[in-house]
């Protein structure tokens, strides 16, 4: 077994007791060191088959398992993101498994990866299935400039689906990025600005005028929950200026 093989098997786990989660953890803050945008290539070779291999351990039958991917604190760009997406879909294609988060924070990502993001999220919404969709993004602390956002932002255009007995935006994180949108230009959606107090330092208590991945306090319900989104890096901003001019 190769290097990345032994990875790719090691970083998928069981989320629940019961199996119907399932977690493939690469976060680099629990690794000897950041994996570098060759290895997310490398690993997304063989993470379809790890995948399916613990799936067929559980015993599930025919039941969906549904995937949270954590790859935060690592050096992942465009490439990286395109061959785990890639992964993901081919899962999702072939009915074995859903994603219901991403977690790709603190990388190296711009307006290609968020696109790869995007057409992941677009390719989970199948209609009649919204329990599997996309719930979360966390794309934020990255190098995505207002082409990748509204990327993300058109792929939602089928939300809010179905869930928690209503209805539910995408949440999406994009703050400290590069994203230079004038009011007009943004969708709508909800800021959730009220979410809830956290218990424990952990977990969010939820109460029914808060926002959250499983609610919304807005009447009509938006398709997107765009937290912090006005807070970007105004060296980024200026630096994707710069090279929009250059290309012209």
């Amino acid at each position: 077994m190769s290097m990345y093989e032994k990875i790719a098997h090691e970083c998928v786990r069981k989320k629940d007791e019961r199996g119907e989660q399932i977690m493939i953890q690469l976060d680099g803050r629990k690794r000897q060191r950041p994996l570098e945008d060759q290895e997310f290539i490398e690993i997304a070779k063989f993470l379809p088959q790890a995948i399916i291999n613990l799936i067929n351990s559980l015993n599930r039958g025919s039941k969906i398992s549904v995937l949270e991917f954590h790859g935060e604190n690592n050096n992942c760009r465009d490439a990286g993101a395109a061959a785990i997406t890639k992964a993901l879909l081919d899962l999702r294609q072939r009915n074995i498994a859903a994603v219901r988060a991403v977690f790709l924070w603190r990388n190296e990502l711009g307006d290609e990866g968020a696109k790869s993001i995007a057409a992941l999220v677009a390719g989970m919404a199948l209609p009649g299935q919204e329990r599997v969709w996309v719930a979360e993004v966390h794309l934020s602390h990255n190098n995505i400039s207002s082409a990748g956002a509204l990327a993300i932002f058109n792929s939602a255009r089928t939300y809010p689906r179905a869930a928690f007995g209503g209805v539910v935006p995408l949440w999406v994180r994009l703050e400290h990025n590069a994203i230079d949108l004038t009011r007009e230009q943004m969708p709508p959606h909800c800021s959730a600005q009220a979410r809830g107090e956290r218990a424990r330092g952990v977990q969010r208590t939820v109460q029914e005028h808060n926002c959250g991945v499983s609610q919304c306090c807005m009447n009509p319900v938006p398709t997107l929950h765009l937290h912090l989104v006005q807070t970007q890096d105004p060296e980024k901003v200026k630096n994707a200026a710069a090279r929009n001019a250059g290309a012209r």
